[in-house]
């Protein structure tokens, strides 16, 4: 396995997320690679023994120390489990993970909040009208997060509110507004780029460097101008002007071919978000895009949240991917790390698709992003239901027990099972794949033996009774008019 120097998927060529479960016998090991540069992790099995290599191939170091000069590489952790079931280890290793973050770091705990974006909305054609008008229908959702994303500012690398939208002060009251109501303020920004005049290259720029098309910016030399330091003053910046209680980084940070090398500006920019991290404990920290394909240790050890795939579909097509890519992140991340999206939900016409749209976000954490102020009555109706119910999962989630379910050879569709720790509650999401007509499908539920449990369905449908026995099994059926159920389940009193 192998990845480049965002240490995860890039777009257009193949790479590994650094985290690796190794079977045997009776025992787990399981790999969480710190580090966000390039790496290559070699397996062999042998009769009786299994060789492993991880390290840094010299492409992705072109690393030159002067005599005495130091620096500190990757870590790679190492966990070993006695295996008892895949939800219990999964649930083990992401709690050791979890409680060594914090005895590095003081930080916020991640939360399931309910996140509000405008970016595929408008994108860059923020307005200070488009924010009042999002300000004015928030009520009814209760948001937990407010994020602003691209296209408040001037310019990359002026962090100041765009004068041909926001008269003087109106930005930061805003914000204020935003915050005095109970949501967390959020800003994206990006400043590892900046805008430069091509004919004149500030020194602060890396050469030969890396041009930006999407952002019209330069990226800075991280390793040969103190990034850290230009890092922790841009955020203190951003929190003292503009009321950031979260902030979400962005864009590229690294270019193939640079002064310093590789190497050096990846520790450049580890060394500047650790730095961030301490200097502000109180701050909620996202991941996304080219920052998010950099998720390894080092970053979810220090951010609380991941946006872990990009995209700017909706409908169908996108709540499938959405599904896919949060099972797939369940693996090896904390599912209140996992955050997913509804895009655009005016312009859906179906309620049923609405409905499925919104839960395909719930196995971890869900964002709309949107134009609340565009959504007809029905459409606010189903996603204020759904926040409910959301809210209601998250109780359960927040244990950390699930178990996936993968498709049976009768029926294609999948979901999760949610316990609380007590095994006396659990809920159930359960999707539809490409199949038509009716589905039945049996599960097996861990659950306390020869108990009555209560199923009660968040689509009205009648409460019903099940005893779990150690031969009995669950049955989950859609209609052929359903795309999606969500069931919960309690001990009968």
């Amino acid at each position: 396995m192998f990845s480049d120097m965002y240490s995860s998927e890039r777009s257009g060529t193949e790479g590994d997320v650094p985290y690796w479960i190794i079977e045997k016998d009776d025992f787990k090991c399981l790999f969480a690679l710190n580090w966000s540069g390039g790496w290559r992790f070699d397996l062999r099995q042998g009769a009786e023994t299994t060789d492993l290599n991880v390290y840094l191939p010299p492409e992705e170091t072109q690393l030159t120390l002067l005599p005495g000069e130091k620096i500190n590489g990757p870590v790679l952790e190492i966990t070993l489990l006695k295996k008892t079931d895949e939800a219990a280890d999964r649930k083990q290793w992401l709690d050791i993970r979890n409680e060594l973050a914090h005895a590095k770091y003081s930080m916020p705990e991640s939360i399931f909040p309910f996140i509000y974006n405008h970016w595929y909305s408008v994108r860059f054609n923020l307005t200070e009208k488009f924010i009042k008008d999002q300000i004015k229908s928030m009520a009814p959702y209760e948001f937990d997060v407010f994020v602003v994303d691209a296209g408040w500012y001037e310019s990359v690398g002026k962090w100041q509110p765009h004068p041909d939208k926001f008269k003087p002060g109106e930005f930061e009251g805003a914000l204020k507004f935003v915050r005095d109501n109970g949501l967390i303020p959020g800003l994206w920004s990006c400043p590892q780029l900046v805008v430069a005049d091509t004919n004149n290259i500030p020194p602060e720029v890396d050469q030969p460097g890396r041009y930006v098309p999407f952002m019209k910016a330069y990226l800075l030399d991280l390793a040969g101008h103190d990034f850290k330091s230009k890092l922790l003053e841009h955020i203190s910046q951003l929190r003292n002007d503009y009321y950031m209680d979260w902030w979400k980084y962005d864009q590229d940070f690294f270019a193939t071919e640079s002064r310093e090398g590789k190497m050096k500006n990846v520790i450049a920019f580890q060394e500047a978000l650790t730095a961030v991290r301490n200097a502000h404990p109180d701050l909620f920290i996202e991941g996304c895009m080219s920052g998010g394909r950099m998720i390894n240790e080092l970053t979810n050890s220090i951010c609380q949240i991941h946006w872990i795939r990009d995209g700017n579909r909706n409908g169908l097509e996108h709540a499938r991917t959405n599904i896919s890519e949060a099972l797939g992140a369940a693996n090896f991340l904390p599912l209140e790390k996992i955050e997913r999206w509804t895009n655009r939900p005016d312009e859906l016409q179906d309620p049923e698709l609405l409905r499925m749209y919104c839960r395909s976000c719930m196995i971890g954490v869900w964002g709309v992003s949107a134009d609340m102020s565009l959504l007809k009555t029905w459409q606010r109706d189903i996603i204020i239901k759904e926040s409910f119910h959301y809210r209601k999962l998250n109780e359960i989630k927040a244990h950390g027990i699930f178990e996936i379910i993968r498709p049976s050879n009768e029926e294609d569709c999948t979901g999760v099972v949610f316990y609380n720790t007590e095994k006396d509650q659990a809920a159930i999401i359960f999707y539809r794949g490409n199949n038509k007509g009716n589905i039945s499908q049996n599960i097996k539920l861990n659950l306390r033996s020869n108990t009555i449990y209560e199923v009660s369905s968040t689509d009205k449908e009648q409460l019903i009774d099940f005893k779990n026995t150690r031969n009995n099994v669950f049955n989950i059926s859609l209609t052929q008019n359903q795309l999606s159920k969500i069931l919960f389940l309690r001990i009968k009193e």
